[in-house]
């Protein structure tokens, strides 16, 4: 909580309008946290794992080593977050969320957060593995998955110089 209330701070010393998560793999988790913690207005993750539940292991191996761990220190912060996202309802932050859809376990937490209103699944058909930021880029659709994901800010609304949104425009 103490950095969800230094980032509030910051977004209003900064007049900043715009909150944007975004989190590959197990740093979807703490994306989609912090981006409701903080109001974001939209969260992007890749593969994320949308539940951190006791019973997790039996679906997910992947990350039992991490989640004991988790459990152990900060169980407050071992939620099924479909459920988090639900009491927010409509007030959710837009959430875009791409994974394998050949992937069993990255589909399973897709499918858990699938259906909520603010909640947008991207399945990757075909992609029977877990790098769907690799595929994305491979692909070419990585660029305008990114722009989609910050259509609000603009260089000059981020109060950032001329010189580096030319550089930034350049980016391949």
């Amino acid at each position: 909580w103490t950095t969800v209330g230094w980032i509030k701070d910051l977004k209003q010393a900064w007049g900043i309008d715009h909150i944007y998560t975004l989190g590959l793999s197990g740093g979807g988790y703490p994306a989609l946290r912090y981006g409701m913690d903080l109001g974001a207005t939209r969260i992007l993750t890749f593969a994320a794992p949308t539940e951190l539940t006791t019973t997790l292991s039996q679906i997910d191996k992947r990350g039992t080593g991490i989640l004991h761990r988790l459990w152990t220190r900060r169980p407050h912060m071992c939620l099924n977050l479909r459920e988090e996202i639900a009491k927010l309802g409509d007030a959710a932050p837009e959430i875009v969320n791409y994974y394998g859809a050949d992937m069993p376990e990255d589909s399973y937490h897709a499918r858990n957060i699938e259906g909520l209103p603010t909640v947008s699944s991207r399945p990757v058909a075909g992609l029977a593995a877990h790098g769907v930021g690799a595929w994305l880029k491979q692909s070419g659709m990585l660029r305008d998955t990114l722009h989609e994901f910050l259509r609000e800010a603009s260089g000059a609304a981020l109060g950032v110089p001329t010189g580096v949104q030319t550089l930034r425009a350049s980016w391949p």
